[in-house]
């Protein structure tokens, strides 16, 4: 997919095409837009970061239900190809507005402390069942 990405959209000093790496959180929070598969872990990570999201092609199951669920939010973009990733690149990278609306509704429905309360609920339970003992 990088390789027909850059064939696409072309050599530019404003988009970088990365493999593989180790250092994705370093890279997601200074990226202007991700695009990843619709992972519920992943995407759900930029959602609570803020940032435009583009989802490419979905697996069938779990993901594409991510997928739908994400883009009739308006917290995505979803891609069934990769000529509809390059589309919807152009279509986030010119649109101003459509950005605002993802980042906005991001806010709207992520929690970004969403797993420190998952933590924190679980540590309660954890307690409340060392009491009963």
């Amino acid at each position: 997919m990088k390789q027909d990405l850059e064939e696409k959209i072309g050599k530019r000093d404003d988009c970088i095409f990365l493999p593989y790496t180790d250092e994705l959180i370093s890279y997601m929070k200074i990226a202007d837009i991700i695009l990843t598969k619709p992972g519920g872990l992943t995407t759900t990570e930029v959602a609570a970061m803020r940032k435009p999201l583009i989802h490419t092609m979905p697996i069938p199951g779990c993901e594409n239900y991510n997928a739908e669920y994400f883009s009739k939010k308006k917290m995505s973009l979803k891609s069934e190809n990769v000529e509809e990733i390059c589309q919807n690149i152009k279509k986030v990278w010119q649109d101003h507005n459509l950005r605002e609306e993802m980042i906005e509704n991001q806010k709207q429905q992520i929690d970004p402390h969403a797993s420190e309360k998952i933590v924190q609920f679980v540590l309660d339970q954890i307690k409340e069942t060392q009491k009963e003992k």
